[in-house]
């Protein structure tokens, strides 16, 4: 997938869950890490970054990045905060990501 096909299927999946107003998204330069969510505590909204080199990955890992992102930004918009813990397994289960699958593809960034 391009950037823009992954932007698109990111912000739609954000406008899914009338998340898209209060997420905007945001492409880095981090070898390290797929994707993360910088948000202010209790401020419920922030910034979905996703990593350049998601391009070069198969098309499963781009979405299991972007499913785990997006359940850190539901628990954002829920609780203020978001963790890897039960509630945002739960969510990630939710979204019809399998949180085991979504770590672990998240793990080759890591």
């Amino acid at each position: 997938m391009t950037k823009c096909e992954i932007t698109s299927f990111a912000k739609a999946s954000l406008a899914g869950i009338n998340l898209a107003e209060s997420f905007t998204i945001e492409w880095e330069e981090n070898p390290n890490r797929g994707g993360a969510v910088s948000y202010i505590r209790g401020e419920y909204r922030g910034i979905l970054y996703l990593s350049n080199d998601l391009e070069l990955v198969p098309l499963a890992t781009i979405t299991g990045v972007v499913l785990h992102e997006i359940a850190h930004c539901i628990d954002v918009s829920q609780r203020g905060f978001t963790a890897h813990d039960a509630r945002w397994r739960e969510i990630v289960r939710k979204i019809g990501g399998d949180e085991k699958e979504v770590i672990d593809l998240y793990g080759i960034f890591c």
